[in-house]
């Protein structure tokens, strides 16, 4: 499947290409922040790990790395989506179980407590960064390859909608039960070591052993598969829109599958650097930021090509894509903390701003050359 780039510069041709030198910069970008994306899955799965098997951190992370490698290199895409349908089957069953469970096993006086704590309300002082960061997973869905894959490989029109609207629904709901989970878990065992620890440690004290065991494979088999699918992203994006379009010496279909399988390995390997430097890091941070940063790189440039909004001067679009996430970047360390203000706000500003900006640039150099030949 052709990557982001490959698809900007098949609406452009080639005189769009040279017209939007950016789209290195677009790789480039893309595959700093899936690195964030899958760093997150590998902490997720840590503590599904751990119910199997205990030890160190470093030993721990090499299981889901070496799950997500073999789930890559023994059936790719196509075998994804035969246990994706699998896994999204028992995944339901033991969401509506749980949320069953939950609804049937809680007073009256639990939600009240919990509701006067502000911990089931919207209008809490935590509420504005909640839609921000909801905003943000939004826009990073739709500039990620990884989630718009499955929409394009599917046999057809109907079958891509169905996928598309019960996956959104199903990510909602288990959403919910996740943050139901960590509520209960909070007044029912306060000492827990990790917020991350918080659903496996529920199944594990709350439900029986066959219960627990299916559930925690269930979560860590779709935590490898979310996984899987940012590492075919990355190496899709690396291998079709870096080294083949400056190369031609791996365009064999042999070649491409060896880059391709060398390209997973990088990946994973980095991935677990990532994880072993930062452990105490929070899932959701990594996840966040991740999202911010691949939606403003690519959002408002997708918009702009979808729409015809161009030309677009080639100083101003660099600044657009490359400034956007590392003004993100710069705003989470340092600025964040002391306004309040979700990166995902200034830093699309930045990149919507230098857009229209390159584009009114081109729009007034255009009619002054008009001007001039007249």
């Amino acid at each position: 499947m052709a990557g982001f780039n490959s698809f900007l510069s098949s609406r452009g041709g080639r005189r769009q290409v040279h017209a939007f030198p950016f789209m290195l910069s677009f790789a480039s970008i893309l595959i700093i922040t899936v690195f964030g994306g899958l760093a997150a899955q590998i902490l997720a799965a840590l503590p599904f790990v751990s119910v199997f098997w205990q030890g160190q951190l470093s030993s721990l992370a090499l299981v889901p790395a070496f799950l997500i490698i073999a789930y890559v290199w023994a059936g790719g895409f196509m075998g994804a989506s035969v246990v994706g349908t699998m896994k999204t089957m028992m995944l339901t069953v033991l969401l509506f179980g749980t949320g069953a469970w939950l609804w049937w096993g809680s007073d009256w006086g639990t939600y009240v407590h919990w509701w006067q704590a502000g911990k089931i309300t919207l209008v809490n002082h935590e509420a504005g960064l909640g839609w921000t960061q909801g905003i943000a997973m939004l826009v990073g869905i739709v500039s990620t390859q990884a989630y718009l894959q499955p929409i394009f490989a599917s046999r057809s029109v109907r079958d891509a909608r169905t996928g598309a609207i019960t996956a959104g629904v199903l990510i909602i709901l288990i959403g919910l039960v996740s943050a139901w989970i960590g509520m209960y878990m909070s007044d029912a065992y306060p000492n827990l070591s990790s917020p991350r620890e918080a659903i496996p440690q529920f199944f594990l004290m709350e439900a029986p052993g066959w219960v627990a065991g299916a559930a925690c494979a269930v979560i860590l088999l779709s935590i490898v598969m979310t996984g899987a699918a940012l590492t075919l992203s990355i190496s899709t994006i690396l291998n079709r829109d870096v080294i083949q379009r400056y190369t031609q010496r791996f365009r064999g279909e042999q070649q491409s599958l060896l880059v391709s399988r060398a390209l997973i390995l990088v990946v994973i390997g980095i991935a677990y650097v990532m994880v072993c430097w930062d452990d105490q890091a929070l899932i959701l941070h990594w996840a966040f930021l991740a999202m911010t940063l691949r939606g403003v790189t690519i959002f408002f440039p997708i918009l702009f090509y979808l729409f015809h909004v161009k030309p677009i001067s080639e100083r101003w679009s660099i600044l657009a894509v490359w400034g956007a996430p590392l003004f993100a970047l710069v705003w989470t360390w340092v600025l964040l903390p002391l306004t309040g203000i979700d990166p995902l706000v200034v830093s699309s500003a930045w990149s919507l701003l230098a857009l229209v900006l390159g584009w009114w640039v081109m729009k007034k150099s255009s009619q002054n050359q008009h001007e001039e030949s007249r």
